[in-house]
């Protein structure tokens, strides 16, 4: 069984930038029967009504319903979301477009396969999109705070260790962090490291 097949025979939802809004990425998740959310670029068109129209133009008609609290960028921010049934360019089954509005300029635009039956499942859908900012920030950490980039070895195997290694860092401070201010182990970490620059 090849990797991708591995994945793909897990439940789970895959949550996708606008880099894979592309027939072809929708089609081959159609084919795997891979549930998805997907941000849709400005140029796509959906069918909606019995015609072809922009997706921005949908995100510009529909009114905000849902009142929700998103982390976008480390910060927490109030949302307001909608939805519409409406098919893809790539085949003709439904698919739902879930609006995001209140956290970026115009407002995202999500396009997912799962069914839509209860506001719990707009925000649920929005919830699997937005925690892959969150695995970004860990990468970003993994590159800004312990210049993961900035590796002499060329190995495979030493680098999978090198991430190993800076992962229970991670987990391990993550861990610190959530202890009192008055633990002892806490205390003295911060006090070696402050002199660090």
């Amino acid at each position: 069984m090849s990797f991708l097949n591995l994945i793909f025979s897990i439940h789970l939802i895959l949550a996708m930038d606008r880099c894979y809004d592309d027939n072809k990425m929708f089609m081959k998740l159609d084919e795997l029967e891979q549930d998805y959310v997907i941000r849709l670029t400005a140029k796509r068109k959906l069918f909606f009504h019995g015609k072809w129209v922009p997706a921005t133009q949908l995100r510009n008609q529909r009114k905000d319903k849902i009142k929700t609290v998103l982390t976008y960028n480390g910060k927490k921010h109030d949302a307001y979301l909608s939805h519409v049934k409406v098919q893809i360019t790539a085949s003709k089954k439904d698919i739902y477009l879930v609006l995001v509005y209140g956290i970026t300029e115009h407002p995202m635009m999500l396009a997912t396969n799962k069914k839509i039956k209860s506001k719990e499942d707009v925000v649920n859908i929005a919830l699997n999109y937005f925690s892959r900012w969150r695995i970004k920030e860990y990468f970003r950490c993994k590159k800004q705070m312990f210049q993961f980039e900035n590796f002499r070895v060329r190995k495979l195997a030493t680098i999978n260790a090198l991430n190993f290694y800076i992962t229970l860092c991670i987990a391990f401070l993550a861990h610190m962090s959530m202890k009192p201010e008055t633990h002892a182990l806490k205390v003295a970490i911060i006090q070696k490291a402050d002199p660090i620059k």
